[in-house]
């Protein structure tokens, strides 16, 4: 039952808790009784919506869920996709739109995740097929055989010889299987394991794999049918399997001991006795060989083709276990990305450090473009962008201005420095862009060539095709009219001399 303090793939800000399903029959026969083009549709589909959405109704509470059902979405002619009715328009004149059921939960259930979302179509779409798990250590190997491409598929070798008997089912291992249910055909496979009769209820897999059609014979991709099947039914998905699982010691015809590639991080054995083997991180033995036969720890550095211990490789993103020696040489550490990054790929990071140079939006780091710590890479909380899509970093925000807001960049940022910047007489500041429009050049006065906004504190006055500051103006009038009234008083003191 999904809760919001529990469940990490729903955030409604309602409750959480779904829709008690008497309710929705309540509902179904309150609609059926009252509309007969309801009740129509409810006869076509036996009282039935998709079978999608009768099963995330469970889980879920839609943000309408009288909508949902009033629409009575279920399955379409072709049996996959979901028809449903847009509104009582629709449903008089027996007209139904038809998505994919996930479109459809996307609108009625806009804050689940979408993986969820995808699972559970996967889970809930009916098709030629079923799921089982096999607990026989014959049928495991048979099903691996006969299944997907992979380096562990021994097609041709006899069960004695084939790597997968060391998963007896008796240490917990076992195998789904994705198949046709007309012809047997095998779509996918996974292991699994659970608890090995230590009172343990873990149920975990690690990786699935998948082949779309009988003619398919390249890489085998996850099987995202069966492991959202492996979900439900209660198995988690891990990255490794645990430390200290157990496998079987077997030989094959020759006398050699058999050993799978171990899918996941921990990748090597110890030899726990003649008839069990212990899975570990870093054990005695590799577990990375694709010739289904137990090896010693020995690892091949892949940039330098060296041989080495196991415990002296590092594994590198697009190149894999990569030895010390070149490490040391040719890496670099990204704290930001927890990984080695190659020389040629790692940049510098603000705080001294390096990022993988095409993996900054993974790890959240953005190139700063301007300022102190240009062509550096900086988290995204740190940067800062100015009206012109220049990046910086916080560390210049003393030297950033804020555009008026005016402008047509208003409330942006701008460097102090800024080509296009201009500050007006009452020092606001705007764009070059903005004069004409809403800032204005002075074209005479004492303030000639200084900027006036035109909402500014600071007014203007023109004088036939001059622009003034009218303070400027106005003390520049009485400057020319004291000067009249004196060149006055002097014309009338000469007269008045003459006579």
């Amino acid at each position: 039952m999904c809760n919001k303090h529990t469940d990490p793939n729903y955030s409604h800000d309602v409750a959480l808790e779904p829709i008690a399903a008497d309710l929705y029959v309540d509902l179904k026969i309150v609609l059926r009784n009252s509309r007969d083009w309801h009740r129509r549709e409810q006869r076509l589909t036996k009282l039935k919506m998709h079978p999608v959405v009768e099963a995330v109704i469970k889980l879920y509470r839609p943000m309408n869920w009288h909508l949902l059902v009033l629409e009575w979405p279920h399955l379409a002619d072709d049996g996959t996709r979901l028809a449903y009715t847009r509104d009582e328009r629709a449903g008089e004149a027996d007209r139904q739109l038809v998505t994919t059921p996930g479109k459809y939960l996307r609108r009625h259930f806009p804050t689940l995740a979408d993986d969820v979302i995808r699972d559970l179509v996967l889970q809930h779409t009916d098709g030629d097929f079923e799921f089982i798990i096999t607990r026989d250590i014959h049928e495991i190997v048979s099903f691996k055989q006969h299944g997907p491409k992979s380096c562990m598929t021994f097609k041709r070798d006899p069960f004695e010889d084939h790597p997968y008997r060391v998963y007896d089912p008796k240490y917990g291992w076992g195998l789904a299987v994705h198949r046709a249910k007309s012809d047997g055909f095998i779509f996918g496979n996974a292991l699994v394991w659970e608890g090995d009769g230590d009172d343990s209820d873990e149920r975990i897999f690690v990786r699935s794999y998948f082949a779309p059609d009988r003619e398919y014979d390249g890489y085998s991709y996850a099987d995202q049918r069966l492991e959202a099947w492996l979900k439900d039914v209660g198995y988690e998905h891990h990255s490794s399997w645990y430390e200290d699982t157990k496998l079987a010691r077997v030989q094959n015809s020759d006398g050699d001991t058999l050993m799978p590639y171990l899918d996941g991080h921990r990748q090597s054995v110890d030899v726990e006795s003649v008839k069990c083997l212990r899975i570990r991180e870093c054990g005695d033995y590799s577990a990375t060989d694709t010739d289904g036969l137990l090896e010693n720890n020995r690892a091949i550095c892949a940039y330098c083709d060296d041989r080495c211990h196991e415990d002296h490789v590092r594994y590198v993103d697009d190149y894999g276990d990569v030895c010390d020696g070149c490490i040391e040489r040719d890496f670099y550490w990204s704290e930001a990305g927890e990984e080695y990054v190659h020389a040629d790929n790692a940049i510098e990071t603000v705080d001294d450090g390096y990022i993988h140079r095409y993996r900054l939006g993974r790890y959240d780091y953005t190139m700063v473009t301007s300022g102190r710590h240009e062509d550096l890479a900086a988290p995204d909380d740190e940067v800062i962008y100015d009206a012109y899509g220049n990046v910086w970093h916080q560390d210049d925000m003393d030297e950033m201005v804020t555009l008026h807001s005016d402008s047509q960049c208003g409330d942006e940022l701008v460097h102090n420095e800024a080509p296009d910047l201009i500050c007006t007489v009452d020092g606001d500041y705007f764009d070059r862009a903005d004069i004409g429009s809403v800032v204005f050049e002075i074209t005479d006065g004492p303030s000639k060539g200084e900027y006036v906004a035109l909402n500014g504190d600071s007014k203007i006055w023109q004088h036939f095709d001059n622009l003034w500051l009218l303070s400027e103006y106005n003390a520049h009038l009485e400057e020319v009219q004291g000067q009249l009234r004196l060149d006055d008083e002097q014309r009338v003191n000469a007269d008045a001399e003459q006579e």
